[in-house]
Protein backbone atom coordinates (compact mmCIF):
# COMPACT_ATOMS: atom_id res chain seq x y z
CA UNK A 1 0.00 0.00 0.00
CA UNK A 2 2.97 2.10 0.01
CA UNK A 3 3.13 2.51 3.73
CA UNK A 4 4.90 0.56 6.47
CA UNK A 5 2.86 1.73 9.12
CA UNK A 6 1.22 -1.50 10.23
CA UNK A 7 4.63 -3.37 10.24
CA UNK A 8 7.34 -3.31 12.95
CA UNK A 9 11.13 -3.68 11.67
CA UNK A 10 12.90 -6.00 13.72
CA UNK A 11 16.84 -6.59 13.29
CA UNK A 12 18.13 -9.45 14.82
CA UNK A 13 21.63 -10.08 12.62
CA UNK A 14 24.69 -8.08 14.03
CA UNK A 15 26.75 -7.64 10.74
CA UNK A 16 26.18 -4.74 8.50
CA UNK A 17 23.37 -3.34 10.26
CA UNK A 18 20.39 -1.79 10.38
CA UNK A 19 17.85 -3.13 7.62
CA UNK A 20 16.73 -1.36 4.56
CA UNK A 21 13.29 -1.71 4.49
CA UNK A 22 11.67 0.76 1.12
CA UNK A 23 8.94 0.13 -0.92
CA UNK A 24 9.03 1.26 -4.32
CA UNK A 25 6.51 0.81 -7.15
CA UNK A 26 4.35 -1.14 -4.42
CA UNK A 27 7.18 -3.63 -3.97
CA UNK A 28 8.86 -3.92 -0.42
CA UNK A 29 12.36 -4.11 -0.71
CA UNK A 30 15.06 -5.14 2.06
CA UNK A 31 18.77 -3.67 1.07
CA UNK A 32 20.92 -4.31 3.56
CA UNK A 33 22.96 -7.02 4.17
CA UNK A 34 22.28 -7.44 7.80
CA UNK A 35 23.34 -10.87 9.31
CA UNK A 36 25.17 -12.92 12.01
CA UNK A 37 26.59 -16.45 11.52
CA UNK A 38 27.59 -18.29 8.44
CA UNK A 39 23.72 -19.37 6.94
CA UNK A 40 24.65 -23.35 8.08
CA UNK A 41 23.23 -23.09 11.10
CA UNK A 42 19.38 -22.76 11.80
CA UNK A 43 18.51 -19.52 13.76
CA UNK A 44 20.29 -17.04 10.91
CA UNK A 45 19.41 -13.84 12.53
CA UNK A 46 18.70 -11.29 9.92
CA UNK A 47 16.10 -8.93 9.67
CA UNK A 48 12.73 -9.04 9.40
CA UNK A 49 8.84 -6.71 8.59
CA UNK A 50 6.44 -8.05 11.51
CA UNK A 51 2.84 -7.41 11.17
CA UNK A 52 -0.78 -9.02 12.42
CA UNK A 53 -1.88 -10.26 15.81
CA UNK A 54 -0.91 -12.79 17.92
CA UNK A 55 -4.55 -14.50 18.62
CA UNK A 56 -4.09 -15.34 14.11
CA UNK A 57 -4.83 -18.64 13.72
CA UNK A 58 -5.66 -21.19 10.94
CA UNK A 59 -4.67 -18.85 8.44
CA UNK A 60 -2.54 -18.81 5.00
CA UNK A 61 0.11 -16.52 4.44
CA UNK A 62 1.37 -15.94 0.86
CA UNK A 63 3.60 -13.62 -0.18
CA UNK A 64 5.82 -13.17 -4.27
CA UNK A 65 9.37 -13.01 -3.48
CA UNK A 66 12.24 -12.47 -5.79
CA UNK A 67 15.95 -11.95 -4.83
CA UNK A 68 18.55 -10.13 -6.49
CA UNK A 69 21.57 -11.41 -4.39
CA UNK A 70 21.98 -14.89 -3.16
CA UNK A 71 21.20 -15.38 0.57
CA UNK A 72 18.84 -15.92 2.60
CA UNK A 73 14.73 -15.23 2.04
CA UNK A 74 11.22 -16.31 3.61
CA UNK A 75 8.17 -15.45 5.81
CA UNK A 76 7.92 -16.46 9.49
CA UNK A 77 4.34 -17.36 11.18
CA UNK A 78 3.14 -18.86 14.04
CA UNK A 79 5.12 -15.56 15.51
CA UNK A 80 4.47 -15.09 19.43
CA UNK A 81 7.88 -13.31 19.80
CA UNK A 82 11.45 -13.16 18.73
CA UNK A 83 11.94 -16.43 20.27
CA UNK A 84 8.87 -18.29 18.96
CA UNK A 85 7.70 -19.10 15.95
CA UNK A 86 8.42 -21.15 12.82
CA UNK A 87 10.42 -19.71 9.45
CA UNK A 88 10.73 -21.03 6.15
CA UNK A 89 13.47 -19.43 3.91
CA UNK A 90 15.68 -20.08 0.85
CA UNK A 91 19.52 -20.07 0.26
CA UNK A 92 20.79 -19.62 -3.15
CA UNK A 93 24.14 -19.72 -2.36
CA UNK A 94 23.62 -23.21 0.55
CA UNK A 95 21.60 -24.78 -1.58
CA UNK A 96 18.75 -25.55 0.39
CA UNK A 97 14.80 -24.31 1.62
CA UNK A 98 13.97 -25.05 5.17
CA UNK A 99 11.54 -25.10 8.14
CA UNK A 100 12.59 -24.42 11.28
CA UNK A 101 10.50 -23.87 14.72
CA UNK A 102 12.11 -21.54 17.13
CA UNK A 103 10.62 -22.62 20.47
CA UNK A 104 12.59 -20.19 23.75
CA UNK A 105 15.38 -19.32 21.34
CA UNK A 106 16.47 -22.44 20.21
CA UNK A 107 15.75 -23.12 16.19
CA UNK A 108 14.96 -27.00 15.33
CA UNK A 109 14.64 -28.24 12.03
CA UNK A 110 11.39 -29.32 10.72
CA UNK A 111 12.28 -30.11 7.10
CA UNK A 112 14.75 -29.09 4.28
CA UNK A 113 15.70 -29.52 0.81
CA UNK A 114 18.70 -29.26 -1.20
CA UNK A 115 17.22 -27.12 -3.85
CA UNK A 116 18.56 -23.60 -4.85
CA UNK A 117 16.18 -21.08 -5.67
CA UNK A 118 16.44 -19.09 -9.03
CA UNK A 119 18.09 -15.25 -8.46
CA UNK A 120 16.35 -12.71 -10.39
CA UNK A 121 12.53 -15.09 -10.52
CA UNK A 122 9.49 -14.33 -8.62
CA UNK A 123 8.10 -16.94 -6.31
CA UNK A 124 4.85 -17.36 -5.00
CA UNK A 125 5.83 -18.74 -1.17
CA UNK A 126 2.88 -20.01 1.52
CA UNK A 127 2.77 -21.24 4.73
CA UNK A 128 -0.30 -22.54 5.88
CA UNK A 129 -1.02 -22.97 9.99
CA UNK A 130 -3.91 -25.34 10.57
CA UNK A 131 -5.01 -27.07 13.18
CA UNK A 132 -1.14 -28.13 14.17
CA UNK A 133 -0.06 -29.16 10.31
CA UNK A 134 1.95 -26.63 8.41
CA UNK A 135 2.03 -26.84 4.68
CA UNK A 136 5.05 -24.85 2.79
CA UNK A 137 3.81 -24.45 -1.19
CA UNK A 138 5.97 -23.02 -3.67
CA UNK A 139 4.44 -21.74 -6.90
CA UNK A 140 1.34 -23.29 -5.84
CA UNK A 141 3.21 -27.11 -5.60
CA UNK A 142 3.24 -28.43 -1.97
CA UNK A 143 7.27 -28.86 -0.96
CA UNK A 144 6.68 -29.44 2.97
CA UNK A 145 4.16 -30.62 4.74
CA UNK A 146 4.65 -31.20 8.87
CA UNK A 147 2.62 -31.81 11.81
CA UNK A 148 3.80 -29.56 14.91
CA UNK A 149 1.58 -27.70 17.35
CA UNK A 150 4.25 -25.90 18.96
CA UNK A 151 2.96 -22.68 17.87
CA UNK A 152 -0.94 -22.61 17.02
CA UNK A 153 -1.29 -18.84 16.52
CA UNK A 154 0.58 -15.95 15.88
CA UNK A 155 1.73 -13.39 13.61
CA UNK A 156 3.20 -13.21 10.28
CA UNK A 157 6.62 -11.28 8.69
CA UNK A 158 8.61 -11.46 5.62
CA UNK A 159 12.33 -12.27 6.41
CA UNK A 160 15.83 -11.40 4.88
CA UNK A 161 19.29 -12.95 5.66
CA UNK A 162 22.28 -11.36 4.43
CA UNK A 163 20.17 -9.97 1.51
CA UNK A 164 20.67 -6.88 -0.23
CA UNK A 165 18.07 -7.69 -2.92
CA UNK A 166 15.05 -9.06 -0.92
CA UNK A 167 11.58 -8.11 -2.68
CA UNK A 168 8.21 -9.31 -1.26
CA UNK A 169 4.86 -8.67 -3.08
CA UNK A 170 1.46 -9.41 -2.99
CA UNK A 171 1.27 -10.34 0.88
CA UNK A 172 -2.27 -11.75 1.95
CA UNK A 173 -3.27 -13.51 5.29
CA UNK A 174 -6.20 -15.42 4.79
CA UNK A 175 -8.55 -17.08 7.33
CA UNK A 176 -8.86 -21.21 7.08
CA UNK A 177 -11.69 -23.16 8.08
CA UNK A 178 -10.09 -26.05 10.21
Amino acid sequence: SGSLANWTIVDEGTIDKPSNWQISGGVLYQKSNIYAGDGTGLSAPGTYALTGQASWSNYSVSVRVLSTDNDGIGVMFGYKDSKNYYRFWMDQQRSYRRLIKMVNGVATLLAEDKVAYQQGRWYALEARLVNGTIEIRIDGALLFQVTDSTHTSGKIALYSWCNIGAQYDDVRVTAIAP
